[in-house]
């Protein structure tokens, strides 16, 4: 609690939002861990967000003895303007994914959604299942077939004029093709434990995207960060919209030592 306090304190040295623009919160790979939720909350507090965005992993089995867990996000964030959601590979099955949406919250399922500010979304489950283990085991659809299929999709919706602004998906590879395929703006990811970017993706078109993959919101090392140690690095980040475009983010790190340390706002190229 004492770093969810100062977590609330960050405000002037977060962005804030301008009242034409909105914010989500990006939180991944909770493994468990829910004595980082309150902290999670705060920072979004803090940086005036009013929609979540999961990249998934939030459990580490996807089993309903997790069902703590999924409670736990849903109590902090049910009051936001929107909370979406793509299931991990250590949330594979029907249990989290049934759980969320019977919470209220939005579970992506590959088709484009819109939030009420107008942001277009789209996003899909991780085909694949691990279990406490590193191992990762399709399940029904392939990955590489899962990944052409949203490539597709996100075309489609680009060529009828409803462009996707951003993709969720739990491993960065998923929603890869898309963007290179120049049908999305963002990419948003999880899945390895570490931020990676914000990159540029060169497109087809000679457009540009942009890859962003958050660090693991648990702290976690491997699948399971049960109760609240750190046992690495924790991190959310913030991500601007206007227009429903995403104008640039902000990654908040928790050290394992419980330091918080504010990225700069790294303002995202025009894509379009």
């Amino acid at each position: 609690q004492d770093i969810a306090d100062r977590a609330l304190g960050l405000t002037g040295s977060l962005r804030q939002p301008t009242l034409d623009e909105t914010v989500a919160l990006l939180v991944s790979d909770r493994h468990d861990n829910v004595g980082m939720d309150p902290v999670a909350h705060a920072i979004a507090t803090a940086g005036g967000a009013t929609l979540l965005f999961d990249a998934g992993d939030d459990t580490s089995t996807g089993e309903p003895w997790e069902t703590f867990s999924l409670d736990s996000l849903v109590d902090e964030f049910s009051g936001f303007d929107g909370a979406y959601v793509v299931p991990g590979n250590h949330d594979n099955g029907e249990f989290v994914p049934a759980h969320f949406d019977d919470a209220g919250f939005t579970v992506l399922t590959g088709e484009p959604v819109e939030t009420s500010d107008g942001i277009r979304l789209l996003g899909i489950a991780d085909p694949r299942s691990s279990g406490l283990g590193s191992w990762r085991t399709p399940v029904g659809i392939s990955f590489e077939d899962q990944a052409a299929q949203l490539a597709d999709t996100a075309c489609e919706a680009d060529a009828a004029g409803e462009r996707v602004s951003t993709l969720i998906v739990h491993d960065p590879d998923l929603g890869t093709p898309a963007l290179e395929r120049g049908c999305a703006d963002l990419l948003l990811s999880g899945h390895l434990h570490v931020q990676v970017g914000p990159d540029v993706v060169s497109e087809v078109d000679g457009e540009v995207g942009v890859t962003y993959t958050n660090g693991t919101t648990g702290g976690a090392a491997y699948a399971v960060a049960l109760g609240t140690k750190l046992r690495r690095d924790a991190q959310v980040t913030l991500i601007t919209y206007r227009d429903g475009v995403a104008l640039g983010l902000q990654p908040v790190t928790i050290g394992v030592s419980g330091d918080l340390v504010v990225a700069p706002f790294s303002r995202l190229p025009a894509t379009r």
